[in-house]
């Protein structure tokens, strides 16, 4: 569920700002809403809906084994 290395990139308009060169902005860890083009705001409480340690998939595993996966990164 990783694999955003290259947001703070786009967010920021640099290539020095990618997390592959280590200058990242963090864009991930920030908190975010939502807000519809009708003017519908979404409240999400403090989560950091992008930040991919928030994204909790322990219970998807039996699911990716069943779909014959069998390597896992895990990070911390």
């Amino acid at each position: 569920m990783s694999g955003r290395c290259y947001f703070s990139q786009d967010i920021c308009g640099s290539e020095e700002k990618s997390a592959n060169r280590g200058m990242f902005e963090q864009p991930c860890r920030r908190k975010w809403g939502l807000r519809e083009e009708n003017g519908t705001e979404y409240i999400y409480g403090g989560v950091r809906f992008l930040n991919s340690r928030d994204l909790y998939t322990i219970a998807y595993i039996p699911d990716l084994i069943e779909a014959k996966i069998d390597t896992f990164k895990i990070t911390c």
